[in-house]
């Protein structure tokens, strides 16, 4: 009795749930991150970016320079970008002095990705590259969203300035750029413009060739039943991807980078798990807490989650699921999803909002108020004894786990299992129409 009374409770609380009121407790949680972190003295600012001893501010928009200025990137998996992402790279190496380049290069890798970052014109190119993204971010919510302009506004701050975003700047990826590109996709793919369309599929190609998991977003032009925009889209994404490789080795480096790609798997290597959100990391973790860390792992597990999105999104027809479901394996798939990576569940999170201030409360209002959980950062301490026991494996602590990472972490698998009931729930409603209106057919005759 009592048990139906809570259920009844939180039901009725669901209902009266608004999108305004997520946003405003989003806010309230980024400010209250702050004031933690202020009272702290900065001792809890850290803990959720994995900030250890020599992994300086924007280290991995450096190391690539590094990387790019030694030949091949892909001889013995230096890096696992395209090849337009290295001509990118390139291209912004040239904004580094000769004499500094001269420098550099008589010294290790890690070390001259130090060495860049005492260049004034290297970190201002860093600066400009992360910017970028936070414009993007702040254009993309205030032109998709359809909540008021006050909270509109609230939310797109809000989000330039949530867990993700501030992750971004730590790390200084060069994801920033395919980022604001997708968002740009997604904002030009429905216009009536024939050449905004054109436009959309290349910076959908753009994104594509600096990290060729977005090219998993075309999928959303299979929703508007017209395959001939889909294959239009997929053409652009694939030249774009692959025929900067023809600046390089050609097919050689395709079949380098590919192998890189799609046999590069954590259980390789134990650096700890915090600030990841991978599949194998999502177990290793999970183990890891009951005090049962997992040091290797089949290389398959990381495609179960694949499967599983896919069937998601054929399953549903809503916008926000479909987007969720394409980020998410853009997510989990990979090795190494950095904090960052959570900027693909950010339309999603937008659509989300947008359906629920339409109305549809009961059904959206937990997955809103899950979905901001996962875009908050957290000034929580770390782990120490999952900390400690990976590194009693001889592993080398890069990203040591906090109680934030957790949280994030099941977050993410909570909003699945929630857009999986609400698309049976939905699916069953649909059918049940369908039968309805057959048998009315039948009546009739």
């Amino acid at each position: 009795m009592g048990q139906n009374n809570a259920l009844s409770y939180c039901r009725s609380m669901l209902k009266r749930v608004t999108a305004r009121q997520v946003v405003a407790l989003f806010a309230v949680g980024l400010l209250l991150y702050w004031v933690i972190v202020l009272l702290s003295h900065g001792t809890l600012f850290g803990t959720f970016f994995s900030v250890y001893n020599g992994h300086y501010f924007g280290k991995d928009f450096y190391i690539p320079f590094a990387v790019v200025e030694r030949g091949d990137p892909w001889i013995d998996g230096k890096l696992n970008y395209p090849a337009g992402a290295v001509l990118l790279m390139k291209l912004m190496h040239h904004i580094v002095t000769p004499e500094a380049l001269m420098a550099a290069a008589s010294t290790k890798r890690s070390s001259a990705a130090s060495f860049y970052q005492t260049q004034y014109a290297a970190t201002t190119l860093f600066v400009v590259t992360q910017l970028l993204c936070t414009i993007a971010i702040i254009y993309y919510v205030c032109n998709a969203s359809r909540l008021r302009k006050n909270s509109r506004w609230a939310l797109a701050v809000s989000l330039a300035f949530s867990g993700p975003a501030l992750t971004l700047w730590r790390s200084g990826n060069i994801s920033a750029i395919c980022y604001a590109s997708i968002y740009a996709f997604l904002l030009l793919r429905d216009s009536r413009n024939p050449s905004s369309r054109m436009l959309s599929y290349v910076f959908l190609g753009t994104a594509s060739s600096i990290k060729l998991y977005p090219i998993a977003f075309s999928l959303l032009l299979l929703r508007n039943q017209d395959k001939r925009r889909f294959i239009y889209c997929v053409l652009v994404c694939m030249a774009l991807v692959f025929l900067p490789f023809l600046c390089f080795d050609g097919y050689k480096s395709i079949v380098d980078f590919l192998h890189i790609f799609f046999q590069e798997s954590s259980s390789k290597y134990n650096y700890g798990v915090g600030l990841l959100y991978g599949f194998e990391n999502l177990i290793k973790m999970t183990g890891a807490l009951v005090g049962q860390y997992p040091t290797a792992l089949p290389s398959w597990l990381k495609y179960i989650p694949v499967v599983a999105y896919l069937v998601l999104f054929m399953l549903s027809d809503e916008e926000w699921i479909n987007l969720f479901a394409i980020g998410m394996i853009c997510i989990r798939f990979p090795s190494y999803p950095f904090g960052h990576t959570l900027l693909l569940l950010l339309p999603a999170f937008v659509m989300l909002l947008n359906t629920l201030h339409e109305g549809y409360r009961l059904d959206v209002a937990m997955p809103a108020l899950i979905g901001a959980l996962a875009f908050l950062p957290y000034a929580l301490p770390m782990v120490e004894y999952v900390n400690e026991m990976i590194s009693e494996f001889g592993s080398k602590l890069v990203y040591p786990l906090s109680y934030g990472h957790i949280i994030v972490n099941y977050a993410l698998t909570a909003l699945f299992v929630c857009c999986v009931c609400h698309s049976v729930r939905a699916s069953r409603s649909k059918l049940a129409r369908i039968i309805s209106n057959n048998q009315n057919d039948v009546g009739l005759r």
